[in-house]
């Protein structure tokens, strides 16, 4: 399955970044050749929103006040979701993997 990462795909696309953090103000990117970086309001709470919600129905689970936190794989990714109603803001982790999870 490849699914559109929207404006973070030349995250998702970079071999050379590990993990894409947002806590719902600010962008977290590591990356193997400068370390971490931080992306001062990159989107807004809105846009993630709907990236998180497009995630879970990607992978065909919820997200919603009953179920605030979504862990799932996509492709070679850990995606880790915690809905508004637990943190106030949406909070988004993508972790790369090295190899293809099944």
């Amino acid at each position: 399955m490849n699914f559109d990462f929207g404006v973070l795909s030349e995250f998702t696309d970079n071999s050379k970044v590990t993990d894409i953090n947002f806590n719902g103000t600010d962008l977290w990117i590591d990356h193997l050749d400068y370390g971490r970086s931080y992306h001062q309001e990159f989107m807004t709470h809105g846009e993630i929103m709907k990236l998180c919600e497009k995630l879970a129905n990607a992978v065909n689970r919820p997200l919603n006040v009953q179920s605030p936190i979504l862990e799932a794989d996509l492709q070679s990714l850990r995606i880790s979701i915690v809905h508004p109603s637990v943190s106030n803001k949406v909070s988004l982790s993508i972790r790369k993997s090295h190899h293809k999870l099944r």
